[in-house]
């Protein structure tokens, strides 16, 4: 297919890529407590195949308003066809999809299946104010499942990690959600501060030693990377200006 390799990189967001592998590998140890790449490295090629064919589904359905409001990017600045981007898109997400059901137990492959789900109905219909944060929170929260019903079932204990994770992302997408229109310095500057501690708080709720599959180790690299992330993310958010541009 026609176009640079930068351009199909800066459609594919390459450079995105070490996040949904994070979110396989974490979900994978927070439920196994180990570390045993040979149970999620498949899961995270099927992670990164949903993640990136998502990101340029969403540029194709984009590319109007791109056109007038980020004209430099691949598909409004002629640097890809459309058609060829839209085929990416589709490939990669049903690769990632069937092999996530491959991979998963039989009781989790309804997992890839909402996962697919939830990336298209987000990237091809109209998106509100709360339904965009909420469709990116169920992606992550979904992504991370991936990893944890590799490792095993998605029962009680599962639910809570997963749920505060999408809730996290969830807060996080609305505050950026808030900084992209013409008030922002208003909106986003009333809320950047509560939702910078409640998001702080879902995150140390979310990976406190409270997971007893956790080795000890394990238990102290997740409360320092929780207390690290809150200190950045709590200044980040209590910056006078826009944080996501």
């Amino acid at each position: 297919m026609a176009g640079s390799a930068r351009a199909w990189g800066r459609l594919l967001r390459l450079s995105l890529a070490p996040s949904a592998v994070a979110d396989v590998l974490a979900g994978h140890v927070a439920c196994s407590g180990a570390w045993r790449p040979s149970e999620w490295l498949g899961l995270a090629l099927a992670s990164l195949c949903l993640y990136h064919g998502g990101l340029a589904l969403n540029d194709w359905a984009d590319r109007a308003h791109d056109a007038r409001t980020r004209p430099g990017r691949a598909l409004p600045s002629a640097a890809l066809d459309p058609r060829h981007a839209l085929t990416v898109a589709l490939l990669l997400l049903a690769l990632g999809a069937a092999l996530a059901a491959l991979l998963l137990p039989a009781p989790a492959r309804w997992i890839p299946v909402a996962l697919l789900a939830a990336i298209l109905v987000y990237d091809l219909l109209p998106r509100g104010a709360w339904t965009g944060p909420l469709l990116l929170g169920t992606c992550r929260g979904l992504n991370l499942a991936l990893g944890w019903a590799a490792a095993g079932p998605l029962d009680a204990r599962a639910w809570v990690p997963l749920s505060i994770y999408a809730l996290y992302v969830i807060a996080a997408s609305r505050i950026g959600r808030l900084e992209d229109g013409p008030q922002e310095t208003i909106a986003a500057s009333r809320l950047r501060a509560p939702f910078a501690l409640a998001s702080a708080a879902l995150l140390a709720l979310a990976w406190a030693p409270w997971n007893a599959a956790l080795a000890p180790a394990l238990r102290l690299v997740a409360v320092a990377a929780a207390v690290a992330t809150q200190a950045a993310l709590v200044g980040v958010l209590t910056r006078s200006h826009p944080w996501t541009r």
